[in-house]
């Protein structure tokens, strides 16, 4: 049983250097799902991946979500404190997991929520520049 997903939009940023593409920011989006990977893959398909996904709204409360987009800057580093707030509002509402292993045998281990970087927070909150 095969089963596809489609996104409508998607973004990648990342450098190949040292036989490691090194991935900044990968995001996909569709109407139930958002996706944000960074990491590494190395030539030889080795993974060290974080991905942080949302399955469609699961009650995120968007009037706290806004108020958190007026407190960030449109561009430069968000403040560790505000990263904090919006990591503690968002925890139980995303799934991280680590991925590791290869490409042709992916290791795939759910981890509790790391404090999330400015570029997750603008990704999932709707702010990016």
């Amino acid at each position: 049983n095969d089963t596809a997903t489609t996104f409508q939009n998607g973004e990648l940023r990342a450098r190949l250097a040292r036989g490691e593409l090194r991935i900044q920011q990968f995001t996909l989006e569709n109407n139930n799902l958002q996706l944000f990977i960074d990491g590494a893959v190395s030539l030889e398909g080795r993974l060290n991946l974080g991905v942080v996904a949302k399955v469609g709204n699961l009650g995120v409360p968007t009037d706290r979500l806004r108020l958190f987009g007026m407190r960030i800057p449109a561009t430069g580093p968000i403040p560790v404190p505000v990263l904090g707030e919006v990591s503690n509002l968002l925890s139980n509402r995303l799934l991280y997991v680590q991925v590791t292993g290869t490409v042709r045998s992916p290791v795939i281990r759910p981890q509790a929520l790391p404090l999330l970087t400015s570029e997750v927070v603008r990704f999932f909150i709707g702010t990016r520049p």
